[in-house]
């Protein structure tokens, strides 16, 4: 059960949890705002600077003409840093060299594109971005990726003969750049959020004038990055490159590459990084009073309660209403200190809020899950009488059905229940109802269900415990086979004598038991047992005293029946 839980719990954290972290806390600025890159307030990592000077320098040689090298930052955990240089060419196309990276892990992302525009709105886009598409196709726009071109002129030129065969000799619409690279920058980043929304994978927050994900774009641009969706979709865009390259007959390596950085040395002492509002004392004097007094009260509970769960419980409850306390408190802390506007406090906070939701409820449904574990496991309300009759009015409260007594059979007592619910009621009552020297097993030897199986099994409950007394309360059909019931409790009996077993389940044609320890002579076992019930050795494993040999020896279970 313990795997299971962890299972489900990583299942529903992938699946649910950031899918729900990235619709309440994911978000762009409408409008963003880029201004001309300076050395002096931003940094300038040697990868970054190389990259787009070697992209910069190829192009310049096909008659493209730089227009602008615009920078911008986006707070946020992970602290990133946009750059892009905008070229244009005399015939109207576009060229837009990006790097996006990490001011903290040092994370980048670059891409090269060229783009054109008809007068009629449809465009071209071809680039080679190694990031996986995670947006909606918006109609009108074809976007070509090839992120095994790195050669800037090689995919100008793939570019060029993909825009003659599907627009052949158009006219390009000429778009003013120059005169405001930002303006323009920005116009391009609104109409592509307006597109995903009206795709239905955004929405657009008046008051606080961003673009959010809608609840069904957070989903499905979040699983389009887990594996193994990620894999299937990059493996998806790499054939499809291969292939439109072999269709137009450019495939082959590049003639002059251009490294695709993936990593970049930030240098120290930059003006960003000397601007990161550092953790003060009190906040790791907070954060270490918080831990020892949750510590503490798990411990306290676990004792308290004598239950291990109830402590972990509170663990996953308080852990993370503390953390999202501690988030709140620090992000509106740093916007101060960083003399952040009354917008960019209030943003501090409302991010905080939002990650409440996805924290809390992360922590109900872990809770919920170890509840019922714990349910299943100890049923801790379950309290059987001394009595027999007790006992059976108790069974039958348990299960919710009628317990009824078996015909023929004095005192012997059975329930129907539902075969997938069987496991439930035995692991958690038996030790109970034996406690009082009470007998429950199966009665129907029937084990597994499928998920939707609506078939039922009955229990039994018998009013003693020793399991020789519990087979002759219940009795065989030994007769079906020439042994009666006394010879089958002898057989049993002499077969505990010599190498014990514990009784599991017994019904009225067959038993179920589990040897204590492995036994020292398997051949002799076996024929132990095909005297006792032939129908064991002949009809289940098919007379091979091999394979039952290797049973018994693996699981140290056996199963006697006489029908």
């Amino acid at each position: 059960m313990s795997t299971l839980l962890a299972v489900l719990f990583l299942v529903a954290f992938f699946m649910i949890v950031l899918p729900l972290i990235t619709w309440l806390r994911m978000g762009e600025d409408a409008a963003p705002r880029f201004e001309p890159f300076d050395a002096n307030k931003y940094p300038n990592p040697p990868e970054v600077a190389a990259f787009l000077r070697d992209n910069v320098a190829g192009l310049e040689g096909a008659q493209f003409r730089q227009v602008a090298d615009l920078a911008r930052t986006s707070g946020g955990l992970f602290l990133l840093v946009t750059r892009v240089v905008l070229l244009e060419h005399s015939e109207g196309e576009t060229a837009t060299i990006a790097m996006m990276y990490s001011e903290k892990t040092g994370a980048a992302l670059p891409m090269v594109e060229f783009t054109a525009e008809l007068p009629d709105g449809r465009m071209l886009d071809v680039n080679n971005s190694v990031t996986i598409p995670i947006f909606a196709p918006r109609p009108g726009r074809e976007v070509y990726r090839f992120p095994e071109v790195r050669d800037p002129l090689r995919l100008h030129k793939i570019y060029r003969v993909l825009f003659r065969r599907q627009f052949g000799s158009s006219t390009l619409r000429q778009r003013d750049i120059a005169s405001d690279p930002a303006r323009f920058l920005a116009e391009v980043m609104d109409a592509e959020h307006r597109a995903q929304m009206e795709a239905g994978y955004y929405r657009f927050d008046e008051r606080a004038r961003r673009w959010r994900p809608t609840l069904r774009g957070a989903f499905v641009m979040t699983w389009r990055m887990l594996p193994p969706l990620k894999q299937i979709i990059k493996a998806g865009v790499r054939s499809r490159a291969r292939r439109a390259l072999r269709e137009i007959a450019m495939d082959g390596p590049d003639a002059r590459p251009v490294a695709a950085v993936t990593t970049v040395t930030l240098p120290a002492g930059t003006t960003s990084q000397d601007m990161r509002p550092r953790q003060s004392l009190l906040e790791i004097a907070f954060a270490i009073v918080f831990v020892a007094l949750l510590c503490a009260g798990v411990i306290f509970v676990s004792r308290w309660t004598h239950s291990p769960t109830a402590g972990v419980a509170v663990l996953l409850l308080l852990g993370p209403l503390g953390l999202w306390l501690w988030v709140r408190w620090s992000a509106v802390a740093r916007a101060q200190k960083t003399g952040g506007d009354p917008m960019a406090i209030a943003r501090a906070r409302s991010a905080a809020n939002r990650g409440a939701l996805p924290l809390v409820g992360m922590g109900v449904l872990l809770v919920s899950l170890m509840g019922y574990r714990e349910y299943q496991t100890h049923l801790p309300n379950l309290i059987v009488p001394a009595d027999f009759d007790g006992a059976v009015t108790t069974l039958g409260q348990l299960t919710g059905h009628e317990v009824t007594k078996l015909e023929g059979r004095d005192r012997v007592y059975v329930v129907r229940v539902r075969t997938r619910w069987a496991n439930r009621y035995l692991g958690a009552a038996v030790p109970k109802f034996a406690a009082q020297g009470f007998f429950m097993s199966r009665f129907d030897r029937s084990f597994r269900a499928l998920r939707r199986d609506t078939s039922t099994v009955r229990l039994v409950l018998v009013p003693v415990i020793d399991p020789f007394a519990v087979v002759s309360h219940i009795g065989t059909q030994g007769e079906r086979d020439g042994k009666a019931t006394e010879d089958i409790v002898s057989g049993l009996r002499a077969l505990n004598a010599a190498y014990p077993f514990e009784l599991w389940n017994a019904g009225e044609n067959w038993v179920r038991g589990a040897f204590t320890s492995p036994p020292s002579d398997l051949a002799a076992v076996i024929r132990r047992l095909d005297a006792l019930c032939p129908r064991l050795l002949a009809d289940d494993f098919r007379s091979d005293r091999a394979r039952l040999e290797r049973e018994l020896g693996r699981a140290g279970v056996f199963i006697c029946h006489w029908s």
